[in-house]
């Protein structure tokens, strides 16, 4: 998400304004605040220029909510999802109260849809199919390549005959 504020690189440097970014994050969220994890940074200049009417800049906000399983990521995308850059606001702002951080204004400008990232089995998978060759290796054109694969094979497979006896 972007947000709108008087100073990104004095609010980016603060580092109770993170934790307050997220709690509110995770007041939005339904979880706890320990299930979020925030990166703040100052928005790109293009970002600013185009903000520049309003006399503020931009921070980017790249945030990580962690679920404990399956079923519970499912609620916790739903519940993002439902989640508006107003509705957003507000939770932020709220945690900011909260945390008694005052005379910072800031505004949600835009708010991605969550984006699932894979569970660590999938993502094991993916590193397991991405190791794996694409295709099997062609059969050996010529007999001499086809024996060296065999006399490499059999070494192979004395070397695990000898391990076993020992």
């Amino acid at each position: 998400m972007a947000l709108t504020v008087a100073d990104p690189a004095a609010f980016v440097a603060d580092q109770g304004n993170k934790r307050a970014v997220e709690q509110g994050i995770a007041v939005a969220a339904g979880v706890d605040e320990s299930a979020v994890d925030a990166v703040l940074t100052v928005g790109s200049r293009r970002l600013q220029v185009a903000m520049r009417r309003m006399q503020d800049g931009t921070v980017n906000v790249e945030a990580t909510v962690h679920a404990a399983d399956a079923p519970a990521l499912a609620t916790l995308t739903t519940s993002l999802t439902e989640v508006d850059a107003t509705l957003m606001t507000t939770h932020i702002t709220t945690a900011f109260a909260a945390n008694n951080i005052e005379g910072v204004t800031i505004t949600v400008s835009s708010l991605a849809d969550p984006v699932q990232a894979p569970t660590a089995t999938e993502a094991y998978a993916a590193e397991e199919a991405a190791a794996a060759p694409a295709t099997s290796p062609a059969p050996p054109a010529s007999g001499e390549s086809a024996g060296a694969f065999q006399a490499t094979l059999a070494s192979g497979v004395l070397m695990a005959i000898l391990a076993m006896k020992m």
